[in-house]
């Protein structure tokens, strides 16, 4: 919620397109959140791809349940950073949200 980026308001067609300078912006983060995803995967995807060059299969199934664990860890990280971060900034992000067109409605 650092750059939250116009929507469409509810009701809307998601297809419809009001800017296209919003689609550039929505498409640039998202872009930037999938080399964050790929980043912080990395050390797993490193460990998989040393199984399969060694062809060391047992280890595998280590893989598997410490990938699991990294994920959940990862994931419980990110909530508990982003939750801190909108907490300090609910009220910007809601009054940014209300002033985009038909969002105002409650």
């Amino acid at each position: 919620m650092l750059l939250p980026y116009e929507t469409n308001p509810p009701g809307e067609s998601p297809m419809k397109s009001r800017t296209s300078g919003t689609a550039f912006v929505a498409a640039l983060l998202q872009t930037l959140g999938f080399f964050v995803v790929a980043t912080v995967s990395a050390p797993v995807l490193v460990s998989l791809v040393v199984v399969v060059i060694n062809e060391a299969w047992p280890w595998g199934w280590l893989l598997l349940a410490g990938g699991a664990l990294w994920g959940g860890g990862v994931a419980w990280g990110g909530v508990l950073l982003g939750g801190r971060q909108l907490d300090q900034r609910y009220v910007q992000v809601l009054a940014t949200i209300r002033s985009w067109p038909g969002h105002d409605a409650a």
